[in-house]
């Protein structure tokens, strides 16, 4: 009978262990499923928010685009030319494709530096060329919308940051003062078009915003600037032969301005992005602020 109470005594410390570890198991148990539970929430408000943002925006391209336009109307034309003829202030791709990418193409990785299938990006440049009205098949495909946006930059008859102010931007790149560079880049920028000058700001805020998101897009300033520099940028075939030294060093240099735009979005660029746009986009963008 001793032995039998001593084997007890022996007995209870074990099993209030083993029952305080069964207690935190439960606990621990408890907080996952209220953790899941939040997550699946916050997932299910987020589906919400873009489904109706997703409508949004494709009522407002059945309003925006014009019923018969041809592709030679978007793609290779001269940006105020095709402004008057849809009659927007951004560009038409610029707006789709950035519409579409703050859907679904933040947090993609390479986004502008991978390249999308030549397929895809024939079929979504043909649409866009052709005043598509509904664009929705897209959503999924970020690499083909930056694809066709970084075409559209590239085939402007003029270049959006413009040839004229070339020597400009290249001397405004060459300052070594940061804040003496940034008020040389606005000094540039108060020299361009209106039509061109809001269209820059439009894509260098957007950029601004895709670099936020670096850690998981690899798209730093530096490389977004890398990608999309050229196509932003280039000078006159027939430029100034006493400024041959400086354009030998051109690519350089135009990487450094558009890393330095982007970078100093909010000086350079003040204001919201979305001042004067759609409310689809206003949307868009403080769903991914």
């Amino acid at each position: 009978m001793p032995a039998a109470q001593g084997g007890g005594i022996i007995g209870t410390p074990a099993k209030l262990e083993s029952l305080k570890e069964e207690e935190e198991e439960l606990r621990r148990r408890v907080e996952q499923s209220k953790l899941l539970e939040l997550q699946a929430e916050y997932h299910r408000k987020s589906l919400a928010q873009l489904t109706d943002v997703l409508g949004e925006l494709r009522d407002t391209m059945k309003e925006s685009a014009p019923a018969h336009q041809s592709p030679a109307e978007v793609y290779g034309v001269p940006l105020a030319t095709h402004l008057e003829r849809f009659g927007c202030e951004i560009a038409a791709p610029i707006s789709a494709c950035v519409r579409m990418l703050l859907i679904h193409g933040m947090q993609e990785e390479g986004l502008f530096r991978l390249a999308a299938g030549a397929s895809i990006l024939k079929k979504l440049k043909a649409s866009l060329g052709a005043g598509a009205r509904d664009l929705a098949e897209f959503i999924n495909e970020p690499h083909a919308v930056a694809g066709a946006l970084k075409s559209y930059l590239r085939e402007l008859p003029e270049p959006l940051m413009t040839s004229e102010l070339f020597d400009d931007w290249m001397r405004a790149a060459s300052v070594k003062e940061p804040e003496k560079r940034q008020e040389s880049f606005r000094e540039v920028c108060a020299k361009l078009p209106p039509e061109n000058y809001n269209n820059l700001r439009f894509l260098i805020k957007f950029l601004a915003k895709l670099g936020e998101h670096q850690e998981v897009n690899k798209m730093t300033p530096s490389n977004i600037a890398i990608v999309l520099g050229p196509n932003l940028l280039w000078a006159k075939s027939d430029g100034d032969p006493s400024m041959l030294d400086m354009a030998s060093a051109s690519p350089i240099l135009v990487v450094s301005v558009v890393e330095g735009l982007i970078s100093c979005c909010a000086e350079v660029f003040p204001g919201g992005i979305v001042d004067g746009f759609l409310p689809c986009l206003v949307s868009l963008w403080c769903h991914f602020s």
